[in-house]
């Protein structure tokens, strides 16, 4: 008797990859190349943080663009310099708010300010910021002083690279007023928009030491917590509101910033009235402007600077460079906006127009901050990470407070190979754990990289240790100085680190067998129907098996 031939067909069914930039968070990101259709910014209502004679604010930040390229079509002059990070500043006046952490009038170095009651004084750094690197900034002020005689300490990446002491600028802050607001990426009341990405952006009213400002750089957990009055982790995916995770003060981003005057370095039409109409319909002109792609109607629009701070409108719509409102100025009933002032003059107005619809703005960060991490000032072993995948370091030299190191992992060794990256020759994906050090002061280590968890390694003897400077660089194979590879306990061994790097596992794709490893496989006759039986030795990811 002839029986049919039964073709069986197994496919197993994967669980997505799952990303592992900065432990699956995102960052905000600002579109500001171009002024004429640029205008990107975080605005935050009236608030008093009660800041006195100390505070730290840290960021992460990155540039999309040459920093010290001028942005193109801009307004004036100014808006080509002191690119503006975070501001607490005036809304009507400049440099007359309580800090600035931003760059300098030619985006050549970062820039720390500090207002008092009667001084005002700015630091800049040393690192001359390059377009797509991530830089960790910090902006201290000690006006007690409680650490020595410096009020104020310029941090990049964990280093102090400007100060200040006492005797030009010391005691409290300048005291919280109505003019007041916070920016994210614009300064309060005008100059130059920030082109690129913002992350982890924390408030203390405390003066940070250099040692807990080092614990913080790459840690997710916020250290010194009793003194935070602001954390914006930024890990939103939609909407505009930019959340506080103390609870104290949320904000909103905008996706336009209209200036108010009827000409323009770059008309992109006629504009039949003069800067604004005084009867309705209720018109303003920005003749730099030019959002001939871009439809505001029943958009919600908030005066963001001069002459009626944080009156609200609606807009109606929108040619290339005009609004039209649904309300009026100085009228009755709901007409009573204030009149808008015109750019130039004292007090001249600023309206920020909020798109509830956009998600652009947020983006998966790249930024490396991870919830495992450890700091090391003395010669005892420090170890992060999960078993068969972890790091550790050992300081070799003498360390003290200032020769120190941190030490970081993120990701899991079960979850799948990372394509897609750049790899040196003979590497075609890597394990999904990145390791990373960080370097403070003069400092040698040995590192250790446990690999015996990663799924799939048939062949240790393949398996090549990969490092790259930052999260935005090529990976590039460790030199064979220093280096080991214990095939039997499946380590890497690096002796001799002096700098901070990150690392990974690369590998091949063929030394690298499917997700499932199936042992047994079996298929028998049962009446008029077919049994089959299997046994899997390993699944990574696996959901279901579709006969």
């Amino acid at each position: 008797m002839r029986y049919p031939v039964l073709i069986l067909i197994l496919t197993v069914l994967f669980t997505p990859m799952r990303l592992s930039a900065q432990e699956g968070g995102n960052a905000l990101r600002f579109d500001n190349s171009d002024f004429k259709t640029g205008g990107d910014f975080v605005y935050f209502p009236n608030h008093d943080y009660g800041i006195g004679d100390e505070l730290t604010v840290a960021a992460w930040v990155y540039w999309d663009s040459s920093p010290n390229g001028p942005i193109s079509n801009p307004h004036e002059p100014t808006e080509n310099k002191w690119a503006n990070l975070i501001t607490l500043d005036y809304h009507d006046a400049t440099d007359q708010g309580q800090f600035s952490l931003q760059h300098n009038s030619g985006n050549t170095k970062f820039e720390w300010g500090i207002r008092t009651s009667g001084t005002r004084n700015t630091i800049q750094s040393s690192t001359v910021p390059q377009e797509g690197r991530w830089y960790f900034l910090v902006g201290v002020y000690d006006g007690g002083p409680s650490q020595g005689t410096t009020s104020m300490r310029l941090y990049v990446n964990g280093v102090q690279e400007s100060s200040a002491n006492t005797s030009v600028i010391s005691g409290n802050i300048k005291t919280h007023d109505g003019h007041m607001r916070l920016n994210f990426a614009r300064i309060s009341s005008d100059y130059r928009l920030f082109n690129g990405t913002i992350d982890a952006v924390r408030f203390w009213k405390r003066a940070l030491t250099r040692e807990e400002i080092r614990k913080q750089m790459h840690s997710s957990t916020t250290v010194n917590p009793a003194d935070l009055v602001g954390y914006y982790n930024l890990n939103s995916s939609s909407g505009t509101s930019v959340l506080d995770s103390t609870g104290t003060l949320d904000g909103t981003f905008y996706t336009a910033l209209v200036d108010v005057h009827s000409t323009g370095t770059k008309l992109c039409a006629t504009i039949p009235f003069t800067h604004y109409t005084l009867s309705s319909p209720w018109q303003i002109a920005d003749g730099d402007k030019d959002w001939s792609a871009s439809n505001f109607a029943n958009m919600p629009t908030r005066t963001v600077s001069g002459a009626g701070i944080d009156q609200t409108n609606t807009i109606v719509s929108n040619t290339c460079n005009t609004l039209t409102f649904q309300y009026g100025w100085a009228g009755s009933g709901a007409d009573t906006i204030v009149t808008p002032i015109l750019d130039g003059d004292p007090n001249d107005t600023w309206f920020g127009i909020e798109n509830a619809s956009q998600t652009s703005q947020w983006i998966t960060s790249t930024a490396p901050v991870y919830d495992d991490w450890a700091f090391s000032a003395t010669t005892s072993p420090v170890t992060v990470g999960a078993s068969g995948a972890d790091l550790q370091a050992t300081i070799t030299s003498t360390p003290d407070s200032s020769n120190n190191v941190i030490v970081y992992t993120n990701g899991t060794a079960s979850d799948p190979a990372v394509t897609g990256e750049s790899f040196p020759s003979g590497v075609t994906a890597r394990g999904a754990v990145i390791w990373g050090n960080a370097v403070f002061g003069s400092v040698t280590l040995t590192l250790e990289f446990e690999y015996g968890s990663f799924p799939g390694i048939v062949d240790p003897t393949q398996v090549k240790l990969l490092q790259r400077a930052t999260p935005t660089d090529s990976w590039t194979e460790v030199p064979s100085t220093g280096q080991t590879n214990n095939t039997t306990t499946m380590t890497f061994t690096l002796t001799g680190v002096s700098a901070g790097w990150q690392y990974a596992i690369g590998v091949d794709q063929w030394i690298n067998p499917l997700p499932v490893e199936l042992v047994l496989f079996q298929a028998h006759r049962k009446n008029d129907m077919v049994e089959l039986y299997w046994k899997t030795h390993n699944e990574v990811n696996s959901f279901a098996f579709d006969i």
